[in-house]
């Protein structure tokens, strides 16, 4: 149930930012959407979230974690081979 609850926060996490950046990078062709008009008409001019889609906050801090996620998984030591699930965890300790 935990796992639950942190996975539904990460996705909750990550729509509005992810939303943001469909729409303004696909804007000639979303412009007549009701996506568009929902967010382009009501959330953007929205008191608390006008100031973070005027400076792309979310876009930015998006790709800032995509990177530092391509970044650590390039530089990790965790191979293909090591076995790393936790099934793979719990056969080999019943091996011992």
């Amino acid at each position: 149930m935990s796992s639950m609850l942190f996975n539904l926060g990460l996705v909750l996490l990550t729509t509005l930012p992810l939303v943001q950046f469909v729409i303004s990078s696909l804007t000639l062709y979303g412009q007549y959407t009701i996506l568009y008009q929902i967010v382009g008409t009501n959330i953007f001019y929205l008191d608390f979230f006008s100031f973070f889609f005027e400076n792309h906050v979310f876009v930015i801090a998006y790709v800032v974690v995509t990177i530092l996620t391509v970044f650590y998984f390039l530089c990790c030591k965790c191979g293909k081979g090591e076995g790393t699930s936790v099934a793979e965890k719990i056969s080999r300790m019943g091996e011992k």
